[in-house]
């Protein structure tokens, strides 16, 4: 794994550049923003994918790491501003897509985010790296490991791709989970 808090800044620009290949971006520029992530990655935390947006008429950089989604705005007048999403806490991750560009949407109990104006390469790329994650965490959660019911993790994984299609919302997939789980 790689080490952002001791790494050089040349060794920073190699690690992203990896990254950014990785996902298909060959126009890479480092915005000043991906010089703070040392700073704020957690121990054994890795960055997955990277990508810039909109939300709130500002334009933030968008890190996918193996426990969070962190949003770093490194404004002229204000400083630098961060949000951070608990991977555990998210309860869908969505996209939409133009001919050139395209929209996330983070959903978690209480709060949603709309990012706007993104590579619609990277979009695609990014949701689908982000449901990968979200489905491991579903699935390795402890009534699962405990089960060794294929047919649980069978449902369950049936349950994310409806979601993920659009076929049921947020309400009728927890219910479904629950049931599943037997957690009702």
């Amino acid at each position: 794994m790689f080490n952002y808090k001791n790494a050089s800044k040349q060794e920073l620009k190699e690690q992203f550049k990896r990254i950014a290949k990785s996902q298909g971006e060959r126009n890479f520029i480092i915005s000043n923003e991906k010089y703070y992530l040392p700073k704020v990655l957690n121990e054994n935390e890795e960055i997955l994918s990277f990508i810039t947006g909109r939300m709130n008429d500002t334009k933030w950089l968008i890190t996918l790491t193996n426990q969070r989604i962190i949003l770093i705005d490194k404004g002229l007048l204000y400083g630098l501003k961060q949000i951070t999403i608990d991977l555990k806490h998210i309860s869908s991750i969505s996209s939409t897509t133009d001919l050139t560009s395209g929209k996330i949407q983070i959903n978690q109990e209480n709060n949603n985010y709309l990012i706007e104006h993104i590579s619609k390469k990277l979009v695609v790329y990014f949701v689908k790296k982000a449901n990968e994650v979200l489905q491991t965490i579903h699935l390795g959660g402890s009534s699962l490991k405990n089960s060794s019911d294929e047919s649980t993790e069978n449902k369950l994984v049936e349950l994310i791709e409806l979601r993920e299609k659009g076929l049921i919302n947020e309400t009728e997939f927890a219910k479904a989970k629950a049931k599943v789980l037997n957690i009702e």
